[in-house]
């Protein structure tokens, strides 16, 4: 009865790690790993792997904050892992990074560069990534995940 209440709730059940470089560059490329672990034996039908820009502007009160998701990969199961195993899963993802106008002036013209910079700093516009995976365990009503901050060059 124990066992199963464990399994249901995902206690000594699939641990999730993303392995991943904390820099990366703007290639539209993002390479990893995903390390599954469990301390019984577990099956796996998926793992969803999201990239995810969060885009904070403005301050204080007045703050606005939003979340995108610039690419998506789903790992196809079922993935069979047994007691004290664990299992490393190679991933690629596609992404494209967004682009505002402001970011494409910056980047095409060199005299609007340091303009468009201060512009930024004055309005509080910041852009951070976070890249999240999340395995969909056979059995279990709450999913393992885990998510890491990037960074891009």
């Amino acid at each position: 009865m124990l066992k199963r209440f464990k399994k249901v709730l995902g206690i000594e059940g699939v641990k999730v790690e993303l392995v991943l470089d904390e820099k990366y560059k703007n290639t539209g490329l993002l390479q990893g790993q995903i390390k599954l672990t469990s301390l019984s034996d577990q099956t796996v039908k998926d793992v969803t792997i999201k990239l995810i820009e969060k885009y904070k502007r403005g301050r204080k009160k007045a703050q606005l904050i939003d979340e995108y998701p610039i690419g998506k990969l789903i790992l196809e199961g079922p993935i069979k892992i047994a007691k004290d195993e664990e299992r490393i899963l190679d991933f690629e993802l596609d992404y494209k990074l967004g682009e505002s106008p402001m970011d494409f002036l910056e980047r095409k013209n060199f005299f609007y560069k340091g303009v468009v910079k201060a512009a930024k700093l004055l309005k509080g516009v910041k852009s951070t990534y976070r890249i999240e995976a999340q395995a969909d365990v056979r059995g279990t009503k709450f999913d393992p995940s885990d998510s890491k901050e990037i960074s891009f060059k």
